[in-house]
């Protein structure tokens, strides 16, 4: 490598490295806000009601084919679909963003020192698809042919249909006692809920239930994860007492389940460190990430599973255990890219694991006479962390949650198993996915319902 190939690279991973270390990064390359005002009717002066914290459930999906983005010549944005919940009301509307987010070449894109919010009152761009008469929508999911499939409080999946707002079909989850709070979905064929059933896409039918134990809730994540699939008929999911991964076999109608990892055989477990969430990468096959109680982030491999691969952390958490990882999610058209969810604070860290994998790999290739030199010192691992984290994005104070209000929250929740406001607070700060046709852009929402859509800046080739 030559010398000014040297001083580029280094340019970018310094530019990474400051943004990594200052306490809130302010650099985007873009970010929107929309803060839609639905409520109805309207108060006494007139205007749309915003929700309170804590009060109604706001969730949201992208649509997931690129057809629907439609360029506006000449200028210079492009608009999408965008599939939005407010309490028990369903709603689409189309948002604007530069048709430069559509490409992966983050140079042709000048960042901003302060992300500017674009408020709208959308009262005449909204369309209502529909409205539940008794619960809340929990999760919606964008699928084929026009359907929306979405979850609410009352354990019911239902397929709504975007157009003619028709509901076409209406599942009701099995009662465990505690609100079914996410679904998984594999190819549009299968449907995963968070209480163990498997059901037929096509006539909602439940194939089997697979008497799965309702997985862990430690207490900075109180929302059970869905089982993950990973292909037609192995699902993945949390033990319940969170030191495993267990795969299990849907053509059974009891499960049959193999230890995929098992955490509590490691050399590193501590007692107080229990899974609350994991992904597996779509695109290498052997690949698992882990969130824990302690706010690590673990890297496996199955193949090799008696010790994680490497140790990520978020930086809030360098010297404290007590903000865990609620949510990790792989990004679908990347093996190596994921983003994760700080249960207390509500960041969002961007990982690419390339940096991790070409350092082994290096390491790897080392003289065996090297071997004594080979040893990954405390400063590696943070050096390593810095590499591999892309971005963080803190959304201010609004999807902040102090230990204080937590607490009270969780002292507020409903014994009787129906949602309290700890559970719906932790939705909330979970709401956050990947742009399916736009490289690096994140969607998010605030405590309020306000919908964010950003890309955050990664450095420059200088």
């Amino acid at each position: 490598m030559t010398n000014s190939e040297d001083q580029e690279q280094n340019a970018v991973l310094n530019e990474e490295y400051k943004i990594w270390k200052k306490a809130v990064p302010v650099l985007y390359s873009h970010i929107t806000t929309y803060k839609p005002l639905l409520s109805e009717p309207l108060n006494a002066s007139g205007e749309n009601a915003v929700p309170k914290k804590g009060q109604e459930l706001c969730t949201f999906t992208f649509e997931n084919i690129l057809a629907p983005v439609v360029e506006q010549a000449n200028s210079g944005v492009c608009s999408s679909t965008v599939y939005y919940s407010r309490g028990k009301t369903l709603y689409s509307f189309d948002v604007n963003l530069p048709q430069g987010l559509l490409t992966q070449d983050t140079s042709l894109i000048s960042p901003i020192s302060v992300p500017s919010a674009t408020a709208l009152k959308l009262t005449n761009e909204y369309k209502v698809i529909s409205t539940n008469d008794k619960h809340e929508y929990v999760k919606i999911k964008k699928l084929p042919q026009h359907q929306l499939l979405s979850l609410d409080t009352g354990n019911n999946l239902t397929w709504n249909h975007c157009v003619s707002k028709n509901v076409s079909m209406t599942y009701e989850c099995e009662n465990t006692g505690a609100p079914v709070t996410d679904f998984e979905i594999y190819k549009t064929e299968m449907i995963a809920t968070s209480s163990g059933e498997i059901i037929d896409y096509k006539t909602a039918k439940q194939l089997s239930n697979l008497k799965i134990p309702q997985g862990v809730f430690a207490s900075v994540h109180t929302q059970q994860q869905a089982p993950r699939f990973k292909n037609t008929n192995e699902l993945v999911y949390i033990n319940n007492d969170g030191t495993q991964l267990l795969s299990a076999d849907t053509r059974a109608s009891t499960a049959s389940t193999s230890p995929v990892i098992n955490y509590s055989k490691t050399a590193d477990y501590t007692p107080n460190s229990k899974f609350t969430c994991f992904d597996h990468s779509h695109l290498a096959e052997t690949l698992f990430v882990t969130g824990s109680t302690d706010g690590l982030i673990k890297v496996w491999d199955s193949r090799m599973a008696t010790t994680p691969v490497h140790t990520l952390f978020h930086t809030q958490n360098e010297n404290s255990t007590s903000a865990g990882v609620s949510k990790i999610q792989f990004k679908p058209n990347s093996p190596m890219e994921f983003l994760s969810v700080c249960a207390d604070y509500g960041f969002i860290y961007q990982w690419n694991l390339e940096p991790l994998v070409n350092y082994q790999q290096s390491l790897a290739a080392r003289p065996a006479e090297d071997a004594d030199e080979m040893e990954i010192t405390e400063l590696d691992n943070e050096e390593l962390n810095s590499r591999c984290l892309k971005y963080v994005h803190t959304s201010g104070s609004r999807r902040k949650r102090s230990k204080t209000v937590s607490k009270l929250e969780n002292q507020t929740t409903n014994s009787s198993g129906s949602m309290g406001s700890a559970e719906k607070r932790q939705i909330m700060l979970n709401q956050c996915e990947w742009n399916p046709y736009m490289d690096d852009v994140v969607g998010c929402l605030d405590n309020d319902g306000t919908l964010v859509v950003y890309k955050g800046w990664f450095g420059q080739q200088k």
